[in-house]
């Protein structure tokens, strides 16, 4: 994920499968403090105005 704000570059359809389970592991628990890059991912995600509205 360096260097790239979603998987493809531009967000896709590929970022909504990969980003639920990203944003899930997070919600149970796991801890992304050794994954700064995809930690950084998840924010982007959850920073999206689709996901606010639909959260």
């Amino acid at each position: 994920m360096e260097g790239r704000n979603f998987l493809a570059g531009d967000f896709t359809i590929a970022d909504t499968i990969t980003g639920h389970a990203v944003i899930m592991s997070r919600r149970v628990g796991v801890d992304f403090g050794a994954l700064p890059n995809l930690s950084a991912y998840a924010d982007r995600l959850e920073a999206r105005t689709a996901f606010k509205a639909a959260d």
